[in-house]
């Protein structure tokens, strides 16, 4: 199942699905502004999405439309009335974009985090594991908000800082 970033699923109701095994995503559309994957959106709001659906408790992002592309995507974004990049988020010709690059960062954030739990958890290191829990909770927020961005960025610090002890 997915549901709109917007239209969150209340967080028994997750924990519900995931203890039956099913997945649960959100995802973005040109109905939502933040985060998203407008031509005009902030890069990081790519990244933020897979911190968001960690803090949130879903599987993963939907991303409803990859190379749907425009008449000439190279010169003009925009589809008719809605927002600027919204159908597509690749160029043609394998080209990238910062917003694809950006969503990659976060779903490998995204995989990050579980294998960090998952090893901190196997160490019993409860304070590490209420360390990077707390850091991600505070990207549970599907609303533009002061200091989302500096709240991204601890976050990876503090994901990476603790994977580098990991190792030792």
């Amino acid at each position: 199942m997915s549901t709109a970033v917007q239209h969150p699923i209340d967080a028994k109701d997750l924990a519900e699905r995931s203890a039956r095994g099913l997945n649960t995503t959100f995802y973005v559309y040109c109905g939502n502004n933040f985060p998203n994957q407008f031509t005009f959106s902030d890069p990081a709001e790519s990244a933020y999405m897979g911190w968001y659906a960690e803090a949130a408790g879903y599987n993963g992002v939907l991303r409803w439309a990859f190379n749907s592309w425009v008449e000439n995507p190279l010169v003009d974004s925009r589809f008719r009335t809605w927002p600027a990049g919204d159908t597509y988020i690749t160029y043609p010709q394998a080209r990238s974009s910062i917003r694809y690059e950006r969503l990659l960062e976060g779903v490998q954030d995204y995989e990050k985090i579980q294998v960090v739990k998952k090893l901190l958890a196997q160490k019993q290191d409860a304070a590490q594991l209420k360390t990077l829990n707390a850091a991600i909770a505070k990207l549970n927020n599907n609303k533009r908000h002061d200091g989302w961005n500096n709240d991204l960025n601890a976050a990876k610090e503090t994901l990476n800082r603790i994977a580098a002890t990991l190792g030792k």
